[in-house]
């Protein structure tokens, strides 16, 4: 075979190859996204019904799988709520998905609340002030 066929050969399975990984790539994006998704309606389903310490596992598996970054804050601010809100609540814990969420939407109202909250709660009132 001729130099030149091969490279063409070469060439095309290469972007061959590259299809198929683009598209095998894009097709885990989409069913981890789905998969997330309905972690995060479970999470929510446990939170409207108080059941926080259901609810944090179903939304840590969703932040484990490919969902957007503004669907990433507000899961990260509703698993800080359920930190904050439960018998014996892990406030470091909670304080630290409400900051997180904070850096990935700084416009998410309530958590600045929740947070300025907890810090209070904890006697930090110059953090809380500020929140």
């Amino acid at each position: 075979m001729k130099t030149e066929t091969k490279l063409l050969v070469s060439g095309a399975a290469v972007v061959g190859l590259l299809s198929i990984s683009a598209f095998t790539l894009l097709v885990y994006h989409l069913v981890s996204f789905t998969i997330g998704q309905r972690h995060v309606a479970r999470g929510h389903a446990h939170l409207q019904q108080q059941r926080y310490d259901a609810a944090i596992p179903e939304y840590t598996r969703a932040l484990q799988c490919s969902i957007g970054t503004s669907s990433r804050a507000y899961v990260l601010a509703s698993r800080g709520l359920c930190e904050a809100r439960r018998q014996n609540g892990r406030q470091d814990d909670a304080i630290g998905d409400l900051s997180a969420a904070l850096r990935l939407n700084d416009r998410i109202a309530y958590v600045y609340l929740e947070r300025g909250t907890l810090h209070a709660n904890r006697g930090n009132y110059d953090a809380a002030w500020k929140d």
